[in-house]
């Protein structure tokens, strides 16, 4: 489960997004290189979350059942105002390797 507390955000707060491990099964992942994704008329298209010289490292971090972890995010005044989400990928760790993408639902930034 990937989810964000709270409906809408102004600039200057924080969204903490959650991703929890509801699964038998040991996950992989790195909230470090979410998207964050503004909707638009005809789909979602990314947000640029860092500044350009942030790194991110592109390791995959283990995540075993029943833990948590949570990306938090400064809603800076750059950010139009609109309908946003978090994506973001996870991986089958110790099995078949089998990826899949995750989303938040959608929140608001005023």
């Amino acid at each position: 489960m990937f989810a964000v507390p709270g409906s809408a955000f102004a600039p200057g707060d924080t969204i903490i997004a959650t991703l929890e491990n509801r699964s038998d099964r040991m996950l992989g992942y790195n909230l470090c290189l979410a998207a964050l994704e503004q909707q638009t008329p005809s789909d979602w298209q990314p947000v640029p979350r860092h500044s350009p010289e942030f790194f991110c490292p592109l390791s995959v971090n283990p995540l075993g059942p029943g833990e948590s972890d949570t990306l938090m995010q400064l809603v800076r005044e750059e950010f139009p105002a609109g309908s946003y989400r978090f994506r973001t990928e996870i991986v089958w760790l110790l099995d078949d390797n089998q990826r899949f993408e995750v989303t938040t639902g959608s929140f608001s930034l005023e």
